[in-house]
């Protein structure tokens, strides 16, 4: 015996529920995202060090995948203690010590390029040079934007 819908009730009948803010949607799927693209390298720096052809591009399969694996852990602790990964610096002190190490890193894949016999090494080496002077603008950018809207300039 089916006796139909039940009837809805005052409280039911309220306003219709407002469309999720789009930042709201990022900040619920991007943990996952980034989770996913992280598993992803980790199983292609794996597979890139199961078929190297030399000793150099094994070690770089298994070091992306070293630091993937490590990047998947700092995710997954920042997600169950509720934060937020920032990949900027807020403070001086950070900025220049930021800087520096980028310089290092920088100097570091430059050297590496030269000296490696692999051409994957010698990519990684160039990669790697590129990616520290990145991060180091936008750092760079970043506060000095931060710091002028904060009125601090």
């Amino acid at each position: 015996m089916d006796a139909g819908p039940l009837p809805r009730t005052d409280h039911e009948e309220a306003a219709p529920a407002a469309p999720v803010p789009f930042r709201e949607l990022a900040s619920w799927f991007l943990p996952w995202i980034i989770g996913a693209a992280l598993c992803v390298i980790i199983l292609l720096g794996l597979w890139t060090a199961s078929a190297a052809p030399d000793s150099g591009t094994y070690a770089l399969g298994f070091a992306a995948s070293g630091v993937a694996l490590l990047a998947l852990a700092v995710e997954i602790k920042a997600a169950l203690d509720g934060t937020r990964l920032e990949f900027f610096v807020a403070t001086e002190t950070g900025l220049v010590l930021l800087l520096v190490l980028l310089t290092a890193l920088a100097v570091a894949g430059l050297i590496l390029a030269a000296r490696s016999d692999s051409v994957a090494v010698e990519a990684t080496g160039y990669a790697l040079f590129v990616a520290s002077l990145v991060l180091g603008f936008w750092n760079l950018k970043r506060y000095y934007d931060r710091r002028d809207l904060e009125g601090l300039g």
